[in-house]
Protein backbone atom coordinates (compact mmCIF):
# COMPACT_ATOMS: atom_id res chain seq x y z
CA UNK A 1 0.00 0.00 0.00
CA UNK A 2 1.17 3.15 -0.68
CA UNK A 3 0.73 6.52 1.29
CA UNK A 4 0.67 10.08 0.53
CA UNK A 5 0.65 13.66 1.86
CA UNK A 6 0.43 17.14 1.63
CA UNK A 7 0.15 20.17 3.11
CA UNK A 8 -2.65 22.76 4.00
CA UNK A 9 -0.72 25.95 4.22
CA UNK A 10 -3.15 29.17 3.88
CA UNK A 11 -5.10 28.41 6.57
CA UNK A 12 -5.70 30.67 9.59
CA UNK A 13 -4.41 28.83 12.16
CA UNK A 14 -0.79 27.03 11.44
CA UNK A 15 0.10 24.49 8.56
CA UNK A 16 -1.31 20.92 8.31
CA UNK A 17 0.14 18.09 7.39
CA UNK A 18 -2.14 14.90 6.06
CA UNK A 19 -1.12 11.59 5.28
CA UNK A 20 -3.25 8.81 4.13
CA UNK A 21 -3.84 6.36 1.74
CA UNK A 22 -6.82 4.95 -0.55
CA UNK A 23 -7.82 3.22 3.29
CA UNK A 24 -8.27 6.77 4.25
CA UNK A 25 -6.37 9.21 6.06
CA UNK A 26 -4.04 7.95 8.33
CA UNK A 27 -2.66 11.12 9.98
CA UNK A 28 -2.88 14.62 10.62
CA UNK A 29 -0.48 17.00 12.18
CA UNK A 30 -0.63 20.17 13.27
CA UNK A 31 1.30 23.41 14.38
CA UNK A 32 4.15 22.13 11.32
CA UNK A 33 6.48 24.26 10.36
CA UNK A 34 8.81 23.53 6.86
CA UNK A 35 11.66 21.83 9.32
CA UNK A 36 8.80 19.46 10.83
CA UNK A 37 7.30 18.34 8.01
CA UNK A 38 10.53 16.07 7.44
CA UNK A 39 10.23 15.01 11.10
CA UNK A 40 6.51 13.94 10.77
CA UNK A 41 6.94 12.55 7.83
CA UNK A 42 9.90 10.32 9.33
CA UNK A 43 8.27 9.57 12.42
CA UNK A 44 5.17 8.25 10.15
CA UNK A 45 7.70 6.25 8.31
CA UNK A 46 9.19 4.29 11.51
CA UNK A 47 5.49 3.67 12.37
CA UNK A 48 4.07 2.59 9.49
CA UNK A 49 7.55 1.33 7.83
CA UNK A 50 6.08 2.88 4.74
CA UNK A 51 7.77 6.31 2.89
CA UNK A 52 4.67 8.60 2.11
CA UNK A 53 5.05 10.65 -1.51
CA UNK A 54 3.90 13.72 -1.88
CA UNK A 55 0.28 13.83 -4.16
CA UNK A 56 -1.78 16.21 -2.61
CA UNK A 57 -4.34 14.87 -5.31
CA UNK A 58 -5.08 11.62 -3.51
CA UNK A 59 -6.18 13.26 -0.76
CA UNK A 60 -8.26 16.16 -2.00
CA UNK A 61 -11.49 15.00 0.08
CA UNK A 62 -9.90 16.09 3.29
CA UNK A 63 -8.39 18.87 2.11
CA UNK A 64 -11.60 20.40 0.95
CA UNK A 65 -12.86 19.20 4.11
CA UNK A 66 -9.84 20.85 6.39
CA UNK A 67 -9.73 23.85 4.19
CA UNK A 68 -13.71 24.23 4.88
CA UNK A 69 -13.30 23.36 8.53
CA UNK A 70 -10.68 26.13 9.25
CA UNK A 71 -12.86 29.02 7.34
CA UNK A 72 -16.04 27.80 9.46
CA UNK A 73 -18.20 26.64 6.68
CA UNK A 74 -18.24 22.94 8.61
CA UNK A 75 -17.54 21.53 11.54
CA UNK A 76 -17.31 17.65 11.40
CA UNK A 77 -14.97 16.13 9.34
CA UNK A 78 -16.06 12.23 7.44
CA UNK A 79 -13.58 11.70 5.52
CA UNK A 80 -12.30 8.30 5.40
CA UNK A 81 -10.14 7.39 8.06
CA UNK A 82 -7.26 4.61 8.10
CA UNK A 83 -7.29 3.36 12.40
CA UNK A 84 -4.50 0.79 11.49
CA UNK A 85 -1.90 1.82 13.71
CA UNK A 86 -4.38 2.25 16.75
CA UNK A 87 -5.21 -0.61 19.44
CA UNK A 88 -8.54 -1.74 19.76
CA UNK A 89 -8.87 0.34 23.37
CA UNK A 90 -8.10 3.70 21.44
CA UNK A 91 -9.94 2.59 18.55
CA UNK A 92 -13.11 2.48 21.18
CA UNK A 93 -12.39 5.96 22.76
CA UNK A 94 -11.49 7.77 19.53
CA UNK A 95 -14.99 6.16 18.41
CA UNK A 96 -16.44 7.85 21.43
CA UNK A 97 -14.38 10.74 21.09
CA UNK A 98 -15.72 11.22 17.20
CA UNK A 99 -19.74 11.46 18.58
CA UNK A 100 -18.82 14.70 20.53
CA UNK A 101 -20.23 17.36 18.34
CA UNK A 102 -18.24 21.03 17.96
CA UNK A 103 -19.65 22.84 20.54
CA UNK A 104 -19.56 20.05 23.08
CA UNK A 105 -17.13 19.32 25.30
CA UNK A 106 -15.65 15.86 27.73
CA UNK A 107 -13.89 14.59 30.14
CA UNK A 108 -10.80 12.40 30.43
CA UNK A 109 -12.95 10.26 32.35
CA UNK A 110 -16.90 10.44 30.62
CA UNK A 111 -14.44 9.40 27.93
CA UNK A 112 -13.15 6.23 29.43
CA UNK A 113 -16.50 5.49 30.79
CA UNK A 114 -18.23 5.68 27.39
CA UNK A 115 -15.68 3.65 26.04
CA UNK A 116 -16.04 0.80 28.21
CA UNK A 117 -13.23 1.34 31.05
CA UNK A 118 -14.67 3.91 33.49
CA UNK A 119 -11.37 3.64 35.17
CA UNK A 120 -9.15 4.25 32.14
CA UNK A 121 -9.03 8.29 32.40
CA UNK A 122 -4.81 7.94 32.32
CA UNK A 123 -5.22 5.55 29.49
CA UNK A 124 -7.72 7.92 27.88
CA UNK A 125 -4.98 10.98 28.43
CA UNK A 126 -2.32 8.60 26.87
CA UNK A 127 -4.65 8.14 23.46
CA UNK A 128 -5.52 11.88 23.46
CA UNK A 129 -1.43 12.63 23.76
CA UNK A 130 -1.02 10.02 20.59
CA UNK A 131 -3.88 10.95 18.55
CA UNK A 132 -2.96 10.15 14.76
CA UNK A 133 -6.33 12.51 13.39
CA UNK A 134 -6.67 15.32 15.88
CA UNK A 135 -9.50 17.51 14.26
CA UNK A 136 -11.40 14.15 12.95
CA UNK A 137 -10.81 12.39 16.17
CA UNK A 138 -11.40 15.98 17.95
CA UNK A 139 -9.14 15.81 21.64
CA UNK A 140 -9.36 19.59 21.95
CA UNK A 141 -12.96 18.73 22.99
CA UNK A 142 -11.44 16.52 25.78
CA UNK A 143 -11.43 18.30 29.01
CA UNK A 144 -10.56 17.92 32.93
CA UNK A 145 -12.84 17.09 34.58
CA UNK A 146 -12.90 20.47 36.47
CA UNK A 147 -13.61 21.68 33.09
CA UNK A 148 -9.76 23.09 32.89
CA UNK A 149 -7.84 22.60 29.77
CA UNK A 150 -5.89 19.30 30.71
CA UNK A 151 -3.14 19.56 27.73
CA UNK A 152 -3.08 19.12 24.00
CA UNK A 153 -0.05 17.85 21.63
CA UNK A 154 -0.10 21.18 19.38
CA UNK A 155 -0.19 23.48 22.59
CA UNK A 156 -3.14 25.16 24.77
CA UNK A 157 -3.56 28.02 22.43
CA UNK A 158 -4.34 25.92 19.61
CA UNK A 159 -6.78 24.04 21.66
CA UNK A 160 -8.61 27.25 23.04
CA UNK A 161 -8.41 28.27 19.01
CA UNK A 162 -10.05 25.47 18.43
CA UNK A 163 -12.67 25.27 21.05
CA UNK A 164 -13.23 28.94 20.10
CA UNK A 165 -13.60 28.19 16.54
CA UNK A 166 -16.19 25.97 17.57
CA UNK A 167 -18.45 28.05 19.87
CA UNK A 168 -16.83 26.97 22.96
CA UNK A 169 -16.11 30.07 25.54
CA UNK A 170 -13.12 29.06 27.18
Amino acid sequence: MQYYYAILEKIPMAPVLVVGSENGVASISMKVKQRDIDNCLTLFELKSGLSPLYDEGSLIDAIEQLKQYFAGERTNLDFKLDFSSSTVFRRKVYRELMKVKAGQTISYGKLAEAAGNPKASRAVGSAMAENPLPLVIPCHRVLKSDGSLGGYSSGLDMKRKLLRLEGVNI
